[in-house]
């Protein structure tokens, strides 16, 4: 493997065929070639740079510990505070554990389905997403089943996207669905309802644009948090 780098650095370590140590008169732009790949010592205490054999990633030592640098061809765990200033593009499947701020506009966009089989199964990796019924016949309904509330903070959305369908939303076996269910376009009161695992926007009462989402607890309920139109416990 060759690799060449820009060093300002005055040392680095290298190993491999003609890998010597840099002159510690060397000028302060200097191009090095490594040759081959190293482990970096823990003995190395002063400013130095390798590829790890094992990895290939490229680590250099500053102040006594070791750091990564960061590789953006290929995935990678970060890990320590990080900062990122200016503009900022993720892409692919990004994953924040622990405490995560975010200060000044984040702009995105929700995943939207359109989906028109009888039947769904939603995933844990689906949260987040829009799901527009356009199923036109009422039977079989279109069944959507959600993944154990287990996980807490999934959040899915049901749009009726066809006048003579009719969604229904199953869930995990055990788990069940709190909210609060409008039973006619009249605006009628309110009745809390907590079903063993079915929600119905039925075709009786359906209008396109109707909408329910939900969003788990982490243990065995999806809370409906909006609501638009008719939706029933069954």
């Amino acid at each position: 493997m060759l690799a060449e780098f820009l060093l300002p650095a005055p040392r680095v370590l290298v190993s491999g065929r003609q890998g010597n140590p840099m002159p510690k008169d060397a000028p302060e732009t200097h191009i090095q070639r490594i040759i081959g790949t190293a482990d970096l010592p823990a003995s190395e205490t002063s400013s130095a740079i390798a590829v790890e054999s094992a990895t290939h990633n490229l680590v250099f030592r500053a102040g006594g510990s070791t750091r990564k640098v960061i590789d953006n061809a290929s995935d990678q765990t970060v890990a320590g505070a990080k900062t990122f200033t200016g503009t900022t593009t993720l892409s692919g499947t990004t994953n924040f554990s622990g405490p995560t701020a975010f200060t000044g506009a984040q702009t995105g966009r929700r995943r939207v389905v359109v989906v028109g089989v009888a039947a769904v199964t939603i995933t844990a990796a689906d949260s987040g997403t829009v799901y527009i019924a356009t199923k036109a016949t009422q039977s079989p309904d279109q069944i959507f089943t959600l993944p154990a509330a287990v996980t807490p903070g999934l959040e899915y959305t049901f749009v009726c996207g066809h006048g003579t369908g009719e969604i229904t939303v199953a869930v995990a076996t055990g788990d069940n669905i709190i909210g609060k269910t409008q039973p006619s376009e009249t605006g009628g009161a309110l009745a809390t309802t907590a079903t063993t695992g079915i929600l119905i926007n039925t075709v009786a009462t359906n209008v396109i644009g109707d909408s329910c989402t939900l969003v788990s607890d982490g243990i065995t309920s999806w809370y409906m948090i909006a609501e638009i139109g008719v939706w029933a416990a069954a």
